[in-house]
Protein backbone atom coordinates (compact mmCIF):
# COMPACT_ATOMS: atom_id res chain seq x y z
CA UNK A 1 0.00 0.00 0.00
CA UNK A 2 1.69 3.41 -1.21
CA UNK A 3 2.38 5.76 1.71
CA UNK A 4 -0.30 8.96 1.85
CA UNK A 5 0.25 12.51 2.65
CA UNK A 6 -2.42 14.49 4.56
CA UNK A 7 -4.05 16.92 2.10
CA UNK A 8 -4.95 19.27 5.17
CA UNK A 9 -1.21 19.55 5.99
CA UNK A 10 -0.19 20.46 2.49
CA UNK A 11 -2.68 23.54 2.08
CA UNK A 12 -1.75 24.67 5.29
CA UNK A 13 2.22 24.46 4.17
CA UNK A 14 1.18 26.31 1.08
CA UNK A 15 -0.39 29.06 3.08
CA UNK A 16 2.94 29.27 4.94
CA UNK A 17 4.71 29.52 1.78
CA UNK A 18 6.64 26.13 3.02
CA UNK A 19 7.18 25.27 -1.04
CA UNK A 20 10.40 23.13 0.36
CA UNK A 21 8.76 21.33 2.84
CA UNK A 22 5.76 20.19 -0.32
CA UNK A 23 8.16 19.48 -2.48
CA UNK A 24 9.93 16.91 0.03
CA UNK A 25 7.01 15.44 0.92
CA UNK A 26 5.34 14.77 -2.59
CA UNK A 27 8.06 14.61 -4.81
CA UNK A 28 7.85 10.76 -4.48
CA UNK A 29 6.85 8.11 -7.40
CA UNK A 30 4.49 6.20 -5.19
CA UNK A 31 2.69 9.29 -4.40
CA UNK A 32 2.89 10.50 -7.86
CA UNK A 33 2.25 7.57 -10.06
CA UNK A 34 0.64 4.81 -7.58
CA UNK A 35 -1.45 6.74 -5.03
CA UNK A 36 -4.77 6.55 -5.53
CA UNK A 37 -4.80 10.50 -4.40
CA UNK A 38 -2.29 10.51 -6.71
CA UNK A 39 -4.54 13.71 -8.70
CA UNK A 40 -5.04 15.46 -5.51
CA UNK A 41 -1.06 15.32 -5.04
CA UNK A 42 -0.28 16.56 -8.50
CA UNK A 43 -2.01 19.25 -8.70
CA UNK A 44 -0.83 20.56 -5.24
CA UNK A 45 2.95 20.06 -6.26
CA UNK A 46 2.11 22.13 -9.65
CA UNK A 47 0.55 24.71 -7.27
CA UNK A 48 3.43 24.70 -5.53
CA UNK A 49 5.94 24.64 -7.62
CA UNK A 50 4.03 27.19 -9.58
CA UNK A 51 4.52 29.33 -6.57
CA UNK A 52 8.33 29.22 -6.74
CA UNK A 53 8.72 30.01 -10.41
CA UNK A 54 6.66 33.90 -9.44
CA UNK A 55 8.87 33.66 -5.90
CA UNK A 56 11.53 33.56 -8.59
CA UNK A 57 13.35 30.47 -6.80
CA UNK A 58 12.63 28.79 -10.04
CA UNK A 59 13.35 29.01 -14.18
CA UNK A 60 10.40 30.18 -16.12
CA UNK A 61 11.28 27.32 -18.23
CA UNK A 62 10.22 24.89 -15.95
CA UNK A 63 6.59 26.00 -16.33
CA UNK A 64 5.90 23.58 -19.62
CA UNK A 65 6.42 20.68 -17.11
CA UNK A 66 4.59 22.02 -13.99
CA UNK A 67 1.65 22.48 -16.62
CA UNK A 68 1.89 19.04 -17.84
CA UNK A 69 2.13 17.84 -14.10
CA UNK A 70 -1.39 19.90 -13.61
CA UNK A 71 -2.91 18.23 -16.72
CA UNK A 72 -1.32 14.67 -15.55
CA UNK A 73 -3.68 15.11 -12.28
CA UNK A 74 -6.80 15.78 -15.00
CA UNK A 75 -6.23 12.62 -16.56
CA UNK A 76 -6.52 10.69 -13.32
CA UNK A 77 -9.38 12.73 -11.99
CA UNK A 78 -11.20 15.08 -14.60
CA UNK A 79 -13.73 16.16 -12.36
CA UNK A 80 -11.39 17.94 -9.87
CA UNK A 81 -11.78 21.83 -9.68
CA UNK A 82 -8.80 22.99 -8.41
CA UNK A 83 -7.06 20.96 -10.79
CA UNK A 84 -8.69 22.59 -13.55
CA UNK A 85 -8.09 26.33 -12.05
CA UNK A 86 -4.48 25.22 -11.62
CA UNK A 87 -4.42 24.01 -15.22
CA UNK A 88 -6.22 26.91 -16.57
CA UNK A 89 -3.28 29.28 -14.52
CA UNK A 90 -0.73 27.29 -15.59
CA UNK A 91 -1.64 26.99 -18.98
CA UNK A 92 -1.90 30.81 -19.51
CA UNK A 93 1.43 31.09 -18.05
CA UNK A 94 2.81 28.77 -20.07
CA UNK A 95 1.50 30.16 -23.70
CA UNK A 96 2.52 33.97 -22.75
CA UNK A 97 5.96 33.24 -22.21
CA UNK A 98 5.73 31.90 -25.85
CA UNK A 99 4.28 35.02 -27.04
CA UNK A 100 0.83 36.95 -27.37
CA UNK A 101 -0.11 34.65 -30.21
CA UNK A 102 0.21 31.54 -28.21
CA UNK A 103 -1.00 32.98 -25.66
CA UNK A 104 -4.54 33.87 -27.99
CA UNK A 105 -4.30 29.85 -29.61
CA UNK A 106 -4.93 28.72 -25.57
CA UNK A 107 -7.57 31.30 -25.24
CA UNK A 108 -10.53 28.99 -25.85
CA UNK A 109 -8.67 26.34 -23.77
CA UNK A 110 -8.09 27.97 -20.68
CA UNK A 111 -11.72 29.35 -20.57
CA UNK A 112 -12.96 25.59 -20.79
CA UNK A 113 -10.42 24.55 -17.73
CA UNK A 114 -12.23 28.32 -15.57
CA UNK A 115 -15.94 27.14 -16.27
CA UNK A 116 -15.32 23.09 -15.33
CA UNK A 117 -13.11 24.40 -12.22
CA UNK A 118 -16.86 26.90 -11.49
CA UNK A 119 -18.64 23.70 -12.45
CA UNK A 120 -16.90 21.19 -10.26
CA UNK A 121 -15.83 23.79 -7.54
CA UNK A 122 -18.71 26.01 -7.65
CA UNK A 123 -17.66 27.94 -4.03
CA UNK A 124 -14.10 28.85 -5.10
CA UNK A 125 -14.58 32.38 -5.65
CA UNK A 126 -10.82 32.38 -7.34
CA UNK A 127 -12.06 30.68 -10.37
CA UNK A 128 -15.27 32.85 -10.70
CA UNK A 129 -12.35 36.03 -10.35
CA UNK A 130 -10.37 34.28 -13.29
CA UNK A 131 -13.40 33.62 -15.67
CA UNK A 132 -14.28 37.20 -14.88
CA UNK A 133 -10.51 38.59 -15.75
CA UNK A 134 -11.18 36.41 -19.08
CA UNK A 135 -14.26 38.03 -20.54
CA UNK A 136 -12.90 41.81 -19.30
CA UNK A 137 -9.72 40.78 -20.29
CA UNK A 138 -10.87 39.96 -24.29
CA UNK A 139 -12.88 42.85 -24.39
CA UNK A 140 -9.76 44.94 -23.94
CA UNK A 141 -7.41 43.88 -26.05
CA UNK A 142 -5.53 45.50 -28.18
CA UNK A 143 -6.11 46.22 -31.78
CA UNK A 144 -2.89 44.58 -32.75
CA UNK A 145 -4.23 41.43 -30.46
CA UNK A 146 -7.24 41.55 -32.43
CA UNK A 147 -5.68 40.82 -35.80
CA UNK A 148 -3.65 37.85 -34.26
CA UNK A 149 -7.13 36.42 -33.38
CA UNK A 150 -8.23 37.17 -37.31
CA UNK A 151 -5.99 34.94 -38.00
CA UNK A 152 -6.39 32.05 -35.64
CA UNK A 153 -10.13 31.60 -35.09
CA UNK A 154 -11.32 34.03 -37.86
CA UNK A 155 -12.29 36.38 -34.57
CA UNK A 156 -11.46 37.00 -30.98
CA UNK A 157 -13.80 34.59 -28.59
CA UNK A 158 -16.59 36.91 -27.83
CA UNK A 159 -16.07 38.54 -24.16
CA UNK A 160 -18.93 38.73 -21.96
CA UNK A 161 -19.03 41.72 -19.44
CA UNK A 162 -22.31 40.90 -17.88
CA UNK A 163 -21.46 37.44 -16.97
CA UNK A 164 -18.14 38.76 -15.95
CA UNK A 165 -20.01 40.75 -13.75
CA UNK A 166 -22.35 38.06 -12.44
CA UNK A 167 -18.49 35.91 -11.75
CA UNK A 168 -17.31 39.11 -9.22
CA UNK A 169 -20.54 40.20 -7.33
CA UNK A 170 -20.89 35.92 -7.13
CA UNK A 171 -17.41 35.59 -6.31
CA UNK A 172 -17.83 38.59 -3.40
CA UNK A 173 -20.74 37.03 -1.92
CA UNK A 174 -19.19 33.46 -1.53
CA UNK A 175 -16.26 35.17 0.51
CA UNK A 176 -16.17 39.12 0.98
CA UNK A 177 -12.97 40.71 0.40
CA UNK A 178 -11.04 37.07 -0.25
CA UNK A 179 -9.04 39.33 -2.83
CA UNK A 180 -8.39 43.11 -3.67
CA UNK A 181 -8.53 42.76 -7.18
CA UNK A 182 -11.84 40.91 -7.05
CA UNK A 183 -12.82 44.43 -5.86
CA UNK A 184 -11.22 46.31 -8.38
CA UNK A 185 -12.15 44.43 -11.45
CA UNK A 186 -15.87 44.46 -10.62
CA UNK A 187 -15.41 48.31 -10.67
CA UNK A 188 -13.95 48.59 -14.07
CA UNK A 189 -16.30 45.94 -15.29
CA UNK A 190 -19.29 48.26 -13.49
CA UNK A 191 -17.29 51.50 -15.59
CA UNK A 192 -17.03 49.40 -18.59
CA UNK A 193 -20.85 48.79 -18.74
CA UNK A 194 -21.61 52.43 -17.48
CA UNK A 195 -23.53 51.31 -14.84
CA UNK A 196 -23.75 51.60 -10.68
CA UNK A 197 -21.38 53.96 -10.34
CA UNK A 198 -22.25 53.71 -6.59
CA UNK A 199 -21.43 50.23 -6.70
CA UNK A 200 -17.81 50.75 -8.31
CA UNK A 201 -17.24 53.64 -6.04
CA UNK A 202 -17.85 51.10 -3.30
CA UNK A 203 -15.72 48.76 -4.31
CA UNK A 204 -12.71 50.81 -4.70
CA UNK A 205 -13.38 52.59 -0.91
CA UNK A 206 -13.06 48.79 0.68
CA UNK A 207 -9.79 48.22 -1.47
CA UNK A 208 -8.24 50.44 -0.09
CA UNK A 209 -10.11 50.93 2.79
CA UNK A 210 -8.91 46.78 3.19
CA UNK A 211 -5.79 46.60 1.98
CA UNK A 212 -3.29 49.62 3.07
CA UNK A 213 -1.42 47.77 5.20
CA UNK A 214 -0.74 45.00 3.23
CA UNK A 215 2.51 43.92 2.20
CA UNK A 216 1.41 41.74 -0.70
CA UNK A 217 2.18 42.55 -4.53
CA UNK A 218 -1.35 42.21 -5.70
CA UNK A 219 -2.65 44.37 -3.01
CA UNK A 220 -0.12 47.23 -3.28
CA UNK A 221 -1.31 47.01 -7.36
CA UNK A 222 -4.90 47.02 -6.47
CA UNK A 223 -4.57 50.10 -4.23
CA UNK A 224 -2.36 51.92 -6.32
CA UNK A 225 -5.29 51.45 -9.12
CA UNK A 226 -8.36 51.73 -7.40
CA UNK A 227 -6.68 55.41 -6.15
CA UNK A 228 -6.30 55.89 -9.45
CA UNK A 229 -9.77 55.44 -10.63
CA UNK A 230 -11.52 56.84 -7.54
CA UNK A 231 -10.06 59.98 -8.90
CA UNK A 232 -11.55 59.60 -12.37
CA UNK A 233 -15.44 58.68 -10.81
Amino acid sequence: MAASVDLKQLDELFDQNKFDEIESLLNKPELLEQSDKRFEYKWRLARSRYRQVKEKQRSDSELDAIRDLVLSSLEDNSECGPAHKWAAILIDEAAAKKGTKERIKQLLTVKDHMEKAIKYSPTDPTSLYLLAEWHYSCYNVSWAERQIAKVIFGTLPEPNLEQALSCLKKAEELEPLFYSKNLVLLAKTLIALKKETDLAKESLNKVVSNFEQSTKWDDIEAIKEAKALLKKL
